[in-house]
């Protein structure tokens, strides 16, 4: 703050006089403040009415484009106010203080008003249609310059869940204009469908009822994966059991064919599973268990495979699974990035992510469907999530996900899960009834 200057003019005198002002009209002066907040510091012009009769004021404020309107009837002022007002003026050199109180008694409310826009009763304005429409656009105009955010929010919530009266059904136009909106905006059924055809899923029927209709085995083995995979070295093993343990090789696989982890191995050995399947139904299992062993092997390593000059056949050495087989699941599951397309980069197939769930959920739905009863129990679900290399719970979700149910039994710390694609029920259920629902955002609390 700057210094006072020294003077009596600078000083306050020891008594201050009251006195009351001399008015030229018994009104009073007129106190008014603007909700808006808009500071009028120039460029307007103020006009008072009086009522002849009736002590009512009315104050007008006119801008460039905006009026601003009070009074002191109704709204706020139908009560009596909690105290009264004075203008004070105080002139330092004499020590007197001149007062007047203000008209009414009160602070008046000054409301903006854009120009050209009739403010008259609602039945005035509801013979015409076009005078709606432009009382609405002067509306938003006059909120959008002037209203806060919050007050411009409801604004247009509440102009978005306006009713049109000339919107019925009988009109053609209300008719096309309903179409109009249902094609722009879709219903909770299309979102659910989006959401299903946006989830990494194998080939499937929606609509199926069993198993192998839902997850047929063309589906799961096409057609570069279907005569290359060992079916007839599986129903061996399936007829003969494993080969002796002198005639495995060094990194611990049996004779030719012979499959690569012990999940499989151990479906390859189970008697009652093969007893369950019947004719075509057998070459159908032995299938699937090939890719899932093949599928399930390559899972198991990193998600960037480099291959030597070799090429497969180096990939081949190290993973165990045949080039013929190799081939057709990093065609789908892996991108292919050649020698040299970036600088120093030498050939290699790289996993995204996305790619790694799907071909996930593509191995968990090849083991339901390798068994007669599209179910595993709890002991095959953890020794499927072992070879995996998943949580039990995270293969229970993304079992869910393919439209599996799962059951928890046992007591606490000796749980077991199992797992059941389309399990029996009093009546026919689809695949899509047991998929997970979509989670809709709930509404926050407290936002406009």
């Amino acid at each position: 703050m700057g210094k006072r200057k020294s003077g009596a003019s600078s000083t306050f005198p020891e008594t201050i006089a009251q006195q009351p002002a001399q008015l030229r009209s018994a009104a009073g002066p007129y106190a008014v403040y603007f909700p808006s907040g808009y500071d009028p510091a120039t460029g307007v012009k103020w006009e008072t009415y009086t009522h002849a009769k009736k002590r009512h004021s009315l104050i007008v404020g006119r801008a460039d484009s905006v009026d601003f309107v009070g009074g002191s009837m109704g709204g706020e002022h139908s009560t009596a106010p909690p105290c009264r007002y004075a203008l004070g003026v105080f002139d330092r050199a004499s020590g007197a203080l001149t007062l007047a109180p203000l008209a009414h008694d009160r602070l008046l409310r000054l409301e903006p008003r854009v120009c050209g826009v009739d403010y008259g009763p609602s039945e005035a304005l509801n013979s015409s249609v076009e005078g709606l429409e432009e009382r609405k656009a002067a509306t938003l105009r006059l909120v959008g310059q002037l209203g806060s955010q919050r007050r411009q929010r409801q604004l247009l919530a509440r102009e978005a869940a306006r009713v049109d009266p000339r919107a019925t059904v009988s009109s053609p136009e209300a008719l096309r204009g309903q179409v109009a909106r249902g094609a722009a905006s879709p219903s909770k059924e299309d979102l659910v469908a989006a959401a299903i055809a946006g989830r990494a899923l194998p080939p499937h029927d929606p609509g199926a009822t069993t198993a192998p209709r839902a997850y047929p085995t063309r589906g799961l083995v096409w057609d570069a994966l279907w005569d290359a995979l060992p079916v007839e070295a599986y129903l061996r093993l399936a007829r003969e059991g494993p080969a002796p343990a002198e005639d495995a090789d060094a990194d611990g696989a049996g004779a030719e064919g012979a499959p690569r982890t012990a999940y499989v191995a151990a479906r390859l050995a189970d008697r009652a599973a093969w007893a369950a399947c019947a004719g075509p139904q057998r070459a159908e299992r032995a299938r699937l268990l090939g890719l899932l062993d093949a599928g399930a092997t390559l899972l198991t390593r990193h998600a960037v495979l480099r291959p030597t000059r070799a090429g497969l056949s180096s990939l081949e050495a190290r993973t165990g699974v045949p080039a013929d087989v190799l081939a057709p699941l990093l065609a789908r599951f892996y991108t292919h990035h050649a020698a040299g397309a970036e600088a120093g980069a030498a050939e290699r197939w790289v996993q995204a992510p996305g790619q790694r769930d799907l071909m996930l959920s593509w191995m968990v739905a090849a083991a339901l469907r390798a068994e007669p009863s599209a179910s595993l129990d709890g002991a095959e679900a953890e020794a499927l999530a072992a070879t995996l290399q998943l949580r039990l719970a995270a293969l229970a979700e993304r079992c869910r996900e393919l439209g599996a149910t799962t059951s928890t039994t046992g007591a606490h710390g000796a749980k077991k899960t199992r797992v059941t694609l389309l399990p029996p029920s009093a009546e026919a259920r689809t695949l899509a009834s047991y998929f997970p629902g979509l989670k809709m955002e709930k509404k926050r609390a407290g936002r406009g």
